[in-house]
């Protein structure tokens, strides 16, 4: 070895150790033959290259590859688990997100031990249905998915002849809750195996817990023998007992329910089964959420018919949306599933509105841009921003009055960034400055 081989080989080295050194976590490594792919990394404390270790290849929606690793790196020292994500994946093609997937992949294989048993696939929102659509690809080489806040990539991801073990995590004020229980029941019917943990919180990367509780069913399926298998059904009982206790009796029911086989499990589960308030509360939840599905729909059906065929002045017909607005609010004031059904409503209206108004500005179909944060204002009447953008949809169109009105609206709400908007190139020749001293005012 040369003089400047030797410099660069002893330059290198250290960047390398600290790379894969147990117990700490690298934001960005980079993937042998695909220079262009990179990933963050979090081994256990305990990993040994002596000893095959568990994997959890993650998907982030907004490719913030340092966000689970870190995370969950509590639960990956507990489990062995090694953490990556990719820092390329994010929402838009799922291609994409594949092709990120297997380069992180295909360089954990070449440098660590990894359990090819339990390499699992997890994602968050649209995330989770990349970490669907990897599995389903690899079938033969992931073991399961773990699934946050979304389901499946397409329908056809998962059926009878395609199975692919799924665990589902869903906070109760998600957008994406009735499409996690609609998917629950389709992977029940075609004997799929599958797991439904909720949390409390909306649409977001689960806390610890409630992921614990995926990685577990996974590790209890893989691992039938696990040294942990007391402590994981110990975990999951308890935590349906303080649900019992609360009286949350259908989350206690679903929560037992994916654990089915562990005999302290089957005893209370029957128990619950022939319990007249179990049945009475599981029905209501039903009821509420078949109403929830209608409300979705009509909302939904409403939003197409907007966006597709007028355009916003002749279309837009606030009192539609107001009313829905007005009933979730009735809902919100109600009991404690009607409060989360009210609230999951406004949040699917409004993150509807706001991501579809961002994907027509980047089109430039400012028509609907404009329809899209008029709607997204009403859902959320204390955002100053959906009220911004809605400008910035007028503005495009050089419709100067409602571009005006829209930004009064959002001063109104608290907005104060003139700099902002004068640097904006939406309002740029549109607006002088007398227009924004008249708006800021």
């Amino acid at each position: 070895m040369n003089l400047w081989r030797l410099i660069t080989f002893v330059l290198f080295l250290p960047q390398v150790t600290l790379a894969q050194k147990p117990g700490t976590i690298s934001d960005t490594i980079q993937c042998k033959g695909s220079s262009d792919q990179t990933y963050a990394l979090y081994l256990p404390k305990n990993y040994s290259s002596s000893t095959p270790a568990g994997l959890i290849l993650f998907f982030d929606p907004a490719a913030r590859g340092r966000m689970p690793v870190e995370l969950y790196q509590k639960i990956a020292d507990k489990y062995s688990m090694i953490l990556a994500c990719s820092n390329n994946s994010k929402n838009g093609s799922l291609v994409a997100s594949v092709q990120a997937g297997n380069a992180v992949l295909t360089d954990l294989l070449t440098k660590f031990n990894i359990d090819k048993k339990f390499i699992i696939t997890s994602g968050f929102s649209g995330g989770g249905r990349a970490a669907v659509e990897f599995a389903t690809k690899n079938r033969t080489t992931v073991a399961g998915v773990i699934a946050c806040g979304a389901a499946f990539s397409s329908p056809e991801a998962i059926k009878m002849e395609r199975r692919m073990p799924f665990a589902e995590v869903i906070g109760q004020l998600d957008m994406n809750y009735q499409e996690a229980l609609k998917a629950s029941e389709y992977l029940k019917n075609i004997h799929n195996p599958a797991s439904l943990t909720f949390f409390a919180g909306g649409h977001q990367w689960p806390p610890l817990d409630a992921y614990e509780d995926a990685l577990a069913w996974h590790a209890l399926r893989i691992r039938p023998d696990t040294d942990l298998k007391s402590d994981i059904v110990s975990g999951r009982m308890k935590r349906a007992q303080v649900q019992l206790d609360s009286g949350h009796l259908f989350e206690a029911h679903t929560a037992l329910k994916s654990m089915l086989g562990a005999k302290p499990i089957d005893s209370l589960f029957a128990i619950m089964q022939k319990d007249k308030h179990t049945r009475e509360q599981v029905n209501e939840v039903q009821r509420v959420n078949a109403a929830e599905v209608q409300k979705q729909q009509n909302f939904f059906y409403a939003y197409e018919r907007h966006m597709a065929y007028a355009a916003p002045d002749s279309a837009y017909h606030p009192a539609f949306w107001k009313k829905f607005r007005r009933e979730c609010e009735k809902m919100i004031e109600g009991d404690r599933y009607s409060k989360q059904s009210g609230l999951r409503l406004i949040d699917y209206g409004w993150r509807l509105c706001a991501e579809q108004h961002f994907v027509y500005m980047n089109e430039e179909a400012y028509r609907q841009a404009a329809m899209c944060a008029r709607i997204w204002a009403l859902m959320q009447p204390d955002n100053p921003n959906a009220c911004v953008q809605a400008a910035r949809g007028f503005a495009y169109q050089k419709r100067k009055p409602d571009t005006l009105d829209y930004l009064r609206q959002a001063v109104a709400r608290g907005f104060k960034d003139q700099d902002g908007v004068r640097a904006d190139p939406a309002f740029k020749e549109l607006l002088s400055d007398a227009d924004l001293r008249s708006v800021f005012k």
